[in-house]
């Protein structure tokens, strides 16, 4: 193997558009005098590569397998058995509740009168 000088390299790789995609079989990159430093950048960027796949897919596999939480209980529920003395069952009582429609209606205001009706 042929050392080539880091500043001929470097003036090689920036006149070669197709640096770092060595394609084997390829008339050009046969007659390349680049193309072993090619190959080297090739295998490089495809080994990054395939760390990157492979830590994206430890995490997903980990996270795959990790405990899901738990669902919160639902709310307990009141037996239907459950009523007043009118026979009117819970749901009734807290829908009557939330529309204002409880509790002792009050008598009708009486009107005032005034000192000077009298």
């Amino acid at each position: 193997m042929t050392h080539i000088d880091q500043y001929v390299l470097g003036l090689a790789v920036s006149s070669t558009p197709c640096f770092g995609y060595h394609e084997v079989g390829n008339p050009t990159c046969g007659d390349c005098p680049v193309a072993a430093s090619c190959v080297t950048s090739w295998r490089t960027r495809a080994a990054t590569v395939a760390a990157q796949l492979v830590k994206t897919e430890r995490a997903s596999r980990r996270a795959a397998a990790a405990p899901t939480p738990a669902a919160p209980a639902p709310a307990p529920t009141l037996p239907d058995a459950l009523s007043n003395a009118s026979g009117e069952s819970i749901d009734d009582i807290l829908d009557s509740i939330r529309k204002g429609t409880v509790g002792p209606t009050a008598p009708a205001p009486v009107p005032v009168q005034d000192a000077t009706d009298a």
